[in-house]
């Protein structure tokens, strides 16, 4: 792989996505709690150190973070090396269906679906019922709806 095209596509995520999202997203969770967070992997000279492996020690196939994993495999249990990556996410699968769910069955209804006219309420409440039945985590796609139907409401 051509290590020119990764270390653009690598500039870019630290720009953009880590830089303007996920660090601007913990300094401001952090200093709402009054707490101080810390990234070490972001030190300066670590990551001119990482910048100048070659490209086979941070991607192999599609195994990522390659040679830190290695160079944990005999200090952390297995399960630590392999888990997937946990996002900066909130919980909405529970919230929709306990915290909010008063929230989203008013925004929801039949009512506030036919104002807006968009949609299709037989096919939102089966959504609903799938989620709120554990049948299927439509978290993404009832949160839009929520979003949208709020705007519509507010612009249309």
């Amino acid at each position: 792989q051509d290590k020119g095209y990764l270390d653009k596509v690598n500039a870019l995520f630290l720009k953009y996505y880590l830089q303007d999202d996920i660090l601007f997203k913990v300094d401001r969770a952090s200093m709402y709690n009054s707490l101080e967070v810390r990234a070490p992997f972001l030190d300066h000279h670590l990551a001119d150190f990482i910048n100048s492996l070659p490209l086979d020690y941070k991607l192999r196939g599609l195994k990522t973070k390659y040679i830190l994993k290695e160079s944990m495999r005999d200090k952390l249990p297995k399960n630590i090396i392999n888990r997937k990556k946990k996002g900066f996410g909130i919980p909405l699968t529970s919230w929709l269906k306990k915290d909010l769910k008063e929230y989203m069955m008013e925004v929801l209804s039949k009512q506030e679906i036919a104002k807006t006219n968009l949609f299709d309420y037989d096919f939102v409440n089966k959504l609903i019922k799938e989620h709120l039945g554990n049948k299927r985590d439509n978290r993404k796609i009832l949160w839009n709806l929520i979003i949208f139907q709020n705007w519509a409401k507010r612009y249309l």
